[in-house]
């Protein structure tokens, strides 16, 4: 094959992961429209015909199969986060044709039906693949508990646009070599397009609930600002974020001993302590990452921001 075949090939692939990053931005949108294939498909400019099998090939998962997956989780995020859920509503809001079509697809794919689910709110039960063990929780000393009040912060986010790598799967270490793969082609890609100015914003966003998904199940998008006039590239997508919301601040020295140790340990901290007792509760959104680089010692600052409301 010669070169200019090889660069031909290369350039179909890349606008075949943009076409499929555009579907998967669509489906998680439209969660309670119809996804119809022959909708997905008019998306991706592919034959309907063919494109179901593009989509496995490409995504690994069955069209059918990842929809139905993507409106489980997104209504168990909404019961997680709901305080008095009604099993119709979010049945229907997410695409289910019943409630009870909704409640056996739920059973089958949590083995706990969303009832109990709700009810028990001990998330770290439901059986999701070959889930690892939760973080342990630790009793905090008064120090450290005043420690970490010194360093809470309530921050307000706007929207934004972002170019994005998706990844799955997070670590208990904070540590994902894909990851850290991701945000160094990011970075290289928005350089060489002179992209990268003192306003670009790089953060990460845990699109799935850690609580309800496994980690290595989790998918994370590795993500920098942009305006609006940036198109996507291959595996490096483009889209609108919905970030504007209010949101828990606490800054950390990737440097410091046993660094994820301490980031689990105050995530906890925030969600049993700080937030209920100060009137809020977490919001229905993401959690985002910034991260910044303190140019005298060369360690990453990571800012983890929770989003919540008044309860």
């Amino acid at each position: 094959m010669n070169e200019n075949s090889k660069q031909g090939n290369n350039a179909t692939l890349k606008e075949y992961h943009i076409r499929i990053n555009k579907v998967l931005d669509y489906i998680e949108n439209n969660l309670g429209s119809e996804l119809s294939l022959d909708t997905l498909s008019k998306i991706a400019c592919f034959s309907s015909y063919h494109f179901h099998r593009l989509f496995h090939s490409l995504s690994g998962e069955t069209l059918a199969g990842y929809i139905k997956k993507r409106r489980l989780l997104a209504a168990a995020n909404r019961l997680y986060y709901s305080q008095n859920p009604s099993l119709s509503d979010i049945a229907y809001e997410f695409g289910f044709s019943s409630q009870s079509d909704f409640s056996r697809s739920f059973k089958a794919f949590f083995n706990l039906s969303p009832s109990g689910f709700y009810k028990e709110k001990i998330i770290k039960k439901l059986q999701v693949s070959n889930r690892e063990e939760n973080i342990e929780h630790s009793v905090l000393s008064e120090a450290k508990k005043q420690q970490y009040e010194i360093g809470i912060s309530i921050k307000r986010l706007a929207d934004y646009r972002v170019a994005y790598i998706r990844n799955k799967g997070l670590s208990k270490m904070h540590k994902s070599p894909e990851i850290e793969a991701s945000f160094i082609k990011l970075y290289t890609w928005a350089m060489a397009r002179d992209l990268i100015s003192r306003e670009t914003i790089v953060m990460g966003i845990t699109l799935d609930n850690p609580e309800i998904l496994p980690l290595q199940e989790c998918r994370h998008d590795t993500c920098i600002t942009v305006d609006q006039a940036v198109e996507p590239d291959g595996v490096i997508g483009v889209r609108d974020i919905h970030t504007k919301a209010k949101y828990v601040s606490f800054k950390f020295d990737t440097g410091i001993p046993e660094f994820h140790k301490t980031f689990f340990e105050v995530i906890d901290y925030l969600y049993g302590n700080w937030i209920p007792l100060n009137g809020y509760i977490p919001e229905d959104k993401p959690c985002i990452e910034l991260y910044k680089q303190n140019t005298e010692n060369k360690h990453i600052y990571i800012e983890l921001l929770i989003p919540v409301r008044p309860f």
